[in-house]
């Protein structure tokens, strides 16, 4: 979407003055490339048909200035919109698990997180948590795949719904391991 997007090409911009020093202004730094996004946005928005840059530019900030990616960008090691693949054994057979995760960075004790960013419309406290269930598998999913690429364990897995952002309540962290259990299963249709 033109959303994600503008956040890569931001976050690319930004990668200069990362990792941002605990207590460092994650809002001012932001304000300071202005303009920088709102072009990032205008040119996305182009290529991707969208005609409010507006709400490109204000969400990509919104996302941006959230404490989920502070964190990531406080992080020693971060990657964004990285492509990840591991083997899932489905009945004797192997099935690759890929996919592309927004934000993934690595905690101070070495383990991971994951962080994905949404733009679903969501109105009510009961769409949100319609919306983070019906992506709980795809968090289950990236979370196996970074484990066995990794060889590294994964904390949490978070969804960021950038339209609530602002209110507050747009991070959801699913609870994953058992879900990477049921895997195998609906891999195999069952």
């Amino acid at each position: 979407s033109a959303v994600h997007a503008t956040l890569q090409s931001a976050l690319e911009l930004l990668t200069p003055r990362l990792p941002l020093a605990d207590g460092a202004d994650l809002r001012g730094l932001i304000a300071g490339y202005e303009a920088d996004i709102r072009g990032l946005a205008a040119r996305h928005a182009a290529h991707c048909g969208v005609p409010d840059v507006g709400a490109v530019a204000r969400l990509a900030r919104d996302a941006l200035a959230h404490d989920a990616v502070g964190r990531a960008l406080r992080a020693k090691r971060r990657w964004s919109e990285i492509s990840v693949a591991a083997p899932l054994d489905v009945d004797g057979r192997s099935v690759a698990l890929e996919g592309i995760i927004d934000l993934l960075y690595e905690t101070e004790d070495g383990e991971l997180v994951v962080l994905d960013y949404k733009t679903d419309d969501i109105r009510t406290a009961r769409d949100l948590e319609r919306k983070s269930a019906r992506y709980r598998y795809q968090g289950a999913c990236y979370a196996y795949a970074v484990e066995g690429a990794s060889g590294k364990r994964v904390r949490a897995v978070q969804f960021l719904f950038i339209r609530r952002a602002r209110q507050g309540d747009g991070l959801q962290e699913i609870d994953f391991r058992p879900l990477m259990d049921e895997l195998p299963r609906l891999a195999s249709g069952g």
